[in-house]
C-alpha cells in the first residue's frame, strides 16, 4: 500500500524514498519490493511502464555503492524485467536486460557457483529463447548449450532437484537446434527430455504430465522433422502405453490427439478423444480438456464428431444438442 500510494504521487518520490530505504535498512527494502516471496518488480508491473524500469534503475544505483550486497538483487530485476518486456510483446527490447542478467550472474557464479550457478542457467534459458525469437540463433545456441551443461552438472549432484530443469533445458536446445537447420542434432536432447519427464510423471503425475506432453510433441516435431512420421506414432504410443496409472495415460491420449488435429488429422484425433471420454472412471480435469478439445472441433467438423460419437456409442455431449 506504501509503494503504490508513492506511485501515484509520482515515480521521483517513489525512487527516493526506495533509495533512502535501500542505503539505511535493506531488509525492510527487500520486504517493500518483495511481494509474498514473489521477485522485485512483479508487485508493480503491471501498473505502468514506468515503474518495471524505475525498479531496475533503483537497484542499480545500489549495486553500485554496495555490490556485494544488492548486485544479485539487480541481476534478480533485470531478469524480471526482460521477461515483463518479453510478456508485453517486446522480445527484442528484453535482450538488453537479459543479457546483463547474464553478465552479472555469470560474475556471481564464478565466485559462488554453489549459490549462482542455477540463476545463471535460468537466465542463459530465457536469452537463448529471446535471441531466436530474433534470428540471432547461433548465438542462442551457443547460450541454450551452456545452460544445458550447468543444469547437467546439478543434475548430477543432486538429481531430484534438477532433473527437471535439465529437461526443460534439453528441451529448448531441441527446439533452438532445429530452428538452426540442425534437425537429426535435435533428435537426441528432445529423446532425452522425453525420458526425464516420463520418470517424474510416473512418480508425481499433476505436477509433470504436462511437461511430459509438451516434451513429447517436441520429440515429435524433431521426429517428423526428420522424415520419421512412423517414429512419431510409435513414440507417442510407446510413452502412453509406459505409463502406469490409468489417468495419466488418458492424459497424454488427449495431448497426442491435440497433436493430431494440429496436423490437421482430424479423424484420428477425434476418435482418441472420443475414446477417452468413454472412459467411466475418466478424471474430472482430463474429461474437461477432452470435453473442451471435442467442442472446438465439433465447430469445425461436426459431421467428423458425430460419426465418431456413433461409432464409439457414445452419448452425444450438450453443446452437439
Amino acid at each position: 500500500a506504501v509503494l503504490l500510494a508513492a506511485a501515484v504521487e509520482g515515480a521521483t518520490s517513489l525512487r527516493d524514498g526506495l533509495l533512502d530505504l535501500g542505503r539505511q535498512d535493506p531488509q525492510a527494502f527487500r520486504q517493500h519490493a518483495h511481494t509474498g516471496g514473489g521477485h522485485i518488480c512483479s508487485r508493480l508491473a503491471f501498473y505502468s511502464a514506468t515503474v518495471v524500469p524505475l525498479f531496475v534503475d533503483i537497484l542499480r544505483a545500489l549495486a553500485d555503492a554496495r555490490p556485494d550486497e544488492y548486485l544479485p538483487d539487480l541481476a534478480l530485476s533485470l531478469s524480471n524485467f526482460a521477461i515483463w518486456l518479453a510478456e508485453n510483446g517486446q522480445r527484442h527490447a528484453a535482450l538488453a536486460p537479459a543479457q546483463e542478467a547474464v553478465t552479472i550472474r555469470r560474475a556471481l557464479a564464478d565466485a559462488r557457483p554453489d549459490e549462482y550457478l542455477p540463476d545463471l542457467a535460468g537466465s542463459l534459458t530465457n536469452l537463448a529463447i529471446w535471441l531466436v525469437d530474433s534470428g540471432q540463433v547461433d548465438a542462442a545456441l551457443r547460450h541454450a548449450e551452456e545452460a544445458t551443461d550447468i543444469f547437467r552438472a546439478l543434475a548430477d549432484a543432486s538429481p531430484d532437484a534438477y532433473l527437471p530443469d535439465l529437461a526443460g533445458s534439453l528441451t529448448n536446445l531441441a527446439d533452438h537446434r532445429a530452428r538452426g537447420g540442425q534437425y537429426q542434432s535435435a533428435l537426441a536432447p528432445a529423446q532425452e527430455a522425453v525420458d526425464i519427464f516420463h520418470a517424474f510423471a510416473e512418480a508425481e503425475p499433476d505436477a509433470y504430465l504436462p511437461s511430459l506432453a509438451a516434451s513429447m510433441n517436441n520429440l515429435a516435431s524433431r521426429l517428423a522433422e526428420n522424415g520419421r512420421e512412423a517414429d512419431v506414432i510409435r513414440s507417442w504410443e510407446a510413452t502412453i502405453a509406459d505409463l502406469t496409472a490409468d489417468s495419466s495415460r488418458s492424459f497424454l491420449i488427449v495431448a497426442y490427439a491435440r497433436y493430431l488435429l494440429r496436423l490437421s488429422e482430424t479423424v484420428a484425433g477425434v476418435r482418441l478423444i472420443v475414446t477417452v471420454l468413454t472412459n467411466p472412471q475418466l478424471p474430472v480435469p482430463v474429461a474437461a480438456e477432452a470435453r473442451i478439445t471435442l467442442r472446438e472441433q465439433w465447430r469445425q467438423s461436426p459431421q467428423v464428431v458425430e460419426d465418431a460419437c456413433r461409432t464409439a456409442s457414445y452419448t452425444f455431449p450438450d453443446f452437439m444438442s
